[in-house]
């Protein structure tokens, strides 16, 4: 199982990461790279791999990094291998834009299981988005635009969480997670006994 969380900058993804590292030990998180700067608080190779841009483009030339994108058209964000490669057997878990949802669940033989974060509005969106520390007046722009277009994929996700009241989203979050790895449970089980 790969678990894929996406909404736009400022929705609640590190909230829900953060939740479900916490709650459930079993799945690991895969951190994408990114050429952006560490926001205060965030840390490398928890949050992201930090790399530069010389560094990005030759993990994309060796395939290590083996989708990419510039989200907000300045900072280089990708996904490195091992999301698709068969190597890590425990559930995975990791944050994608839209487009790079589309493109794993296109690529990878885990089953995708894609999670949709939505603020109560786009009026508190826009507050959570200016209150972050560090980003440029131009950035700003740049992610209040994503976050509009972002919307109009949510309909593409199997699950969308609305992260209006903390509590309330962090239960939707568990919820979600723990009856995705039942079905799991229940489909390893139905095959190994099957093949027996």
């Amino acid at each position: 199982m790969l678990v894929v969380v996406s909404g736009p900058s400022g929705a609640g993804k590190k909230t829900f990461l953060d939740h479900v590292a916490e709650k459930f030990p079993e799945a690991q998180r895969i951190t994408t790279y990114t050429t952006r700067f560490p926001r205060e608080g965030e840390r490398d190779g928890i949050d992201y791999r930090f790399i530069s841009e010389d560094d990005f483009n030759e993990k994309v030339q060796t395939g290590e990094i083996f989708e990419s994108t510039r989200t907000y058209g300045d900072y280089q964000y990708g996904s490195p291998l091992d999301l698709v490669s068969a190597r890590l057997q425990a559930p995975l878990v990791v944050e994608l834009d839209v487009k790079g949802m589309a493109r794993l669940r296109a690529s990878s033989a885990r089953r995708v299981v894609s999670i949709f974060i939505m603020p109560s509005s786009i009026q508190e969106l826009l507050k959570r988005i200016v209150a972050r520390q560090g980003e440029k007046p131009e950035n700003l722009e740049r992610r209040i635009d994503a976050a509009v277009q972002q919307l109009d994929y949510a309909w593409s996700f199997d699950y969308v969480l609305v992260n209006d009241v903390l509590a309330t989203f962090l239960r939707d979050v568990e919820s979600v997670i723990k009856a995705e790895l039942v079905r799991q449970h229940g489909i390893e089980q139905m095959f190994s006994r099957i093949h027996s």
